[in-house]
């Protein structure tokens, strides 16, 4: 017979395995997303130029780089999140799924194991 504490960790694992399956759905969404968008790039520049993910995801938050009230800790992080905005869309959310599908896959293996 098994432990209750390896049934309990087990249910408290499986579920929380699907929180990185959910942001497989959020990450094809934003891939499809930009997809279309770098299509619509396409026609309207003439040429490929990477769509950038601020871009995709509509993230205005590069206007707080001009506020003078940042700490530099918090200026070092927006100024980390704008690097990381800039990048191109496709490959980032094509990575993150693929991540966060592995990440709920080795937690529903876990899971399974702990059962």
């Amino acid at each position: 017979m098994r432990h209750p504490a390896s049934k309990a960790s087990s249910f408290v694992i499986q579920y929380i395995a699907y929180l990185p399956l959910a942001g497989v759905t959020l990450s094809i969404y934003m891939l499809l997303k930009a997809a279309i968008l770098q299509i619509i790039l396409i026609f309207t520049k003439g040429s490929w130029v990477w769509l950038k993910v601020h871009q995709t995801m509509e993230l205005n938050f590069l206007q707080i780089l001009l506020d003078e009230r940042l700490s530099s800790f918090r200026l070092q992080l927006v100024t980390w999140a704008a690097k990381m905005a800039n990048t191109p869309a496709l490959p980032v959310f094509l990575a993150t799924a693929l991540i966060c599908f592995l990440l709920g896959q080795g937690l529903l293996a876990a899971s399974k194991g702990l059962k």
